[in-house]
């Protein structure tokens, strides 16, 4: 899978994300960043990087596809320091209960 699958996917789910009301991005280091606008309606999905996100959280990529098919929980790989997260912890908690991952 690419990054743009992975985008496209996110965007297939991007109504379950309304309400989350914030900017959060995923790091993926050299794969790119997948950023999810929440504050706007319907959010908006893109690849590009935010420096001003509310929150980052810097994965693998693989990881993240492991994590979007339910093979591995966000709480698994935050356990097992498999992920990084900057900014606002509780953006990524609300991420969390919209896509159940």
């Amino acid at each position: 899978m690419s990054l743009e699958f992975l985008t496209a996917a996110m965007t297939a789910r991007a109504e379950k994300v309304q309400g989350l009301d914030a900017r959060l991005q995923f790091d993926f280091g050299e794969d790119g960043v997948l950023h999810i606008d929440g504050r706007t309606a319907p959010p908006t999905i893109s690849n590009n990087h935010d420096p001003d996100a509310d929150c980052t959280v810097v994965i693998e990529f693989e990881d993240m596809l492991r994590m979007i098919k339910r093979e591995v929980g966000f709480g698994t790989l935050f356990t097992m320091g498999l992920l990084d997260v900057h900014g606002d912890f509780a953006v990524v908690m609300r991420l969390q209960e919209v896509l159940g991952v």
